[in-house]
């Protein structure tokens, strides 16, 4: 994400670099910014968090909806282990484990035009398994639906505001795609 795009983010959340959030997690760099919330690379102790930040005047439902699901399925394939939540001044937080790289990552690489079809067929599979895992765990949505665009391979997911979209589309951070280019 370009830091443009990061900046304009930066007036929902003002954390700044190297502030301490929950006692625990020291914020190391923006990872990325949207309308309701900032996730920040942090450190505690030895270990990177991802960090997503909420104002508290926007309201906490969505927050508290990734705190109920990953507090029930954090840890399992597909999703990450969260380490702790809570308030930090006029904000709300949570902390969890750091994944990487992103699919918006891995399509800016130098010399990526283009996933091949087991890839596609891979990150395909995975959604579908972790679609699985949350309705297993009792959780709902409203809608799935894909696009795919095959002249410059782009995957936009629409997931209403539920778990899954933030955890795993938005900020498009969150997919396990080291496996695929491993595999490749």
């Amino acid at each position: 994400m370009a830091v443009d795009k990061l900046q304009a983010g930066v007036h929902l959340n003002p954390i700044c670099i190297g502030e301490t959030v929950g006692q625990i997690y020291v914020v190391e760099r923006i990872l990325a910014a949207g309308k309701f919330s900032t996730v920040y690379i942090a450190r505690a102790g030895q270990k990177l968090v991802a960090l997503k930040v909420v104002p508290i005047q926007n309201g906490n439902s969505n927050l508290d909806i990734d705190i109920a699901v990953l507090k029930s399925i954090g840890g399992r394939d597909l999703f990450p282990k969260m380490f702790g939540f809570g308030s930090h001044r006029q904000y709300r937080f949570i902390a969890m484990q750091l994944l990487g790289p992103t699919l918006n990552d891995i399509m800016k690489r130098p010399l990526m035009q283009k996933l091949c079809l087991s890839s596609v067929a891979k990150i395909g599979i995975q959604g579908l398994e972790a679609l699985s895992t949350l309705h297993n765990a009792g959780f709902i949505h409203g809608k799935v639906s894909m696009v795919w665009k095959l002249d410059d391979w782009v995957q936009q997911g629409d997931f209403g505001e539920d778990i899954f979209d933030r955890l795993f589309l938005e900020p498009k951070d969150q997919w396990k795609l080291n496996q695929f280019e491993q595999q490749r």
